[in-house]
This record gives structure tokens, C-alpha cells and sequence, in this order.
């Protein structure tokens, strides 16, 4: 099994001073622009907006994200806990419906 999958583009800004305004995921995540890290998130149903200044350049940038397992995630924060927690069946998970919207 895989616990990390990446995705990666090149784009070209005339200025850097831009936001990067990421939305919908649906896992733990960590997004990178020119190799820097400038968010980890997790979660679905949230709309989150970085500032590139300092970070992006005039010219040709790099922007990446590598979207970590939920189950090595779930896994990770159960071995947290004093006692065992019941896993549920993710075929019932809730959802949001602003998410479903947005697929």
C-alpha cells in the first residue's frame, strides 16, 4: 500500500505577490511552492488561502502536493490514545454536502 501520493506543475507568474487559495480536499495533505512548504492541512469542507509573497517569483515556479494515506493518518493518531478507539465503516462516513458539490 501506498501512504503518500503526489501531484506536480509548473506555472508562470508576471506577480508574485499572489495567494494560493487551495479547496476541497478530502485527506492530510502538505503543499509546496519552488520545494518550500506553505501549508499542511487535512481535512475537507475548508477553503484555505496562502500568501506567495516571498515564496513565488516573478518568471517560471514549481507548486506541489503530496496527499498523505487517511488510513496510515488514522492509524498514526489511534496509536495516541490509551485504549483502542472502534473504526468506523467509511462506507457511513458523513459527508458534507458542500464537498459532494464540489467532486
Amino acid at each position: 500500500m501506498t501512504d503518500q501520493w503526489a501531484i506536480s506543475r509548473n506555472f508562470t507568474l508576471t506577480d508574485a505577490g499572489m495567494d494560493l487559495i487551495l479547496r476541497g480536499r478530502d485527506t492530510d495533505f502538505t503543499t509546496k511552492v519552488n520545494n518550500r512548504i506553505v501549508l499542511r492541512g487535512r481535512c475537507a469542507c475548508r477553503t484555505d488561502r496562502v500568501s506567495l509573497t516571498g515564496t513565488a517569483r516573478v518568471g517560471n515556479n514549481t507548486d506541489s502536493a503530496a496527499f498523505h494515506s487517511a488510513i496510515a493518518a488514522g492509524a498514526a493518531k489511534q496509536e495516541t490514545h490509551p485504549f483502542p478507539r472502534p473504526i468506523p465503516n467509511p462506507d457511513f462516513a458523513p459527508r458534507c454536502q458542500r464537498c459532494v458539490t464540489h467532486i
